[in-house]
């Protein structure tokens, strides 16, 4: 086995003109999204939500084909139980209520993380859990046949997961943003 002072340093090792230019693209991408992350989590959070109620207005105005797809690829986030669900214009929302609630709150909680200059520190780990609690009760309750929750309540610990997880990550993603965009002023 070899020991550490006989193990190459792999970013001394010659690449060819088409590897340089793959190490380039990566390193550029990743600048970029250091310095867009935040637009980019809040647009898709936003945007799923959108489309979570632009699909009934499809519905509603016949253009089945396009909604269909939609609505079947919101699968992939969402049990879309209609007994669970909002509905708009009478079609049913691609997204559960509480999953309603959790992009709309991640995505002004994103939002108002932007506004405020970013300057939020992160919430604790034990606070985190507190505040992932009322949503673990809510749904295990009624996972478990317990009870069953209603709107108000799915709003609420959806909303609740959805503050308290931007508050928890965006500081840590942030401060790492941060970190990868000043070797970018060290390394030109």
């Amino acid at each position: 086995m070899a020991t550490v002072e006989e193990t190459r340093d792999f970013r001394r090792t010659p690449l060819g003109p088409r590897a340089r230019r793959l190490v380039r693209a990566a390193r550029s991408g990743s600048f970029w999204f250091a310095r867009h992350w935040l637009a980019l989590a809040n647009g898709i959070n936003l945007l799923v939500l959108a489309g979570s109620a632009a699909i009934p207005a499809m519905t509603a105005a016949g253009l089945y084909g396009l909604a269909s797809p939609l609505f079947a690829s919101y699968r992939l986030v969402c049990h879309q139980l209609p007994y669970r669900s909002f509905f708009l214009f009478g079609y049913q929302m691609s997204m559960c209520e509480r999953n309603v609630a959790i992009y709309a709150a991640m995505g002004l909680a994103g939002l108002a993380f932007g506004l405020s200059g970013r300057r939020w520190k992160a919430l604790p780990w034990s606070w985190y859990l507190l505040l992932l609690l009322p949503i673990a009760v809510d749904g295990f309750t009624q996972l478990f046949g317990l009870r069953e929750s209603n709107w108000q309540l799915r709003l609420l610990t959806g909303g609740l997961f959805g503050v308290a997880t931007v508050w928890l990550a965006y500081p840590y993603l942030d401060r790492y943003a941060s970190e990868i965009l000043e070797n970018e002023g060290q390394s030109r």
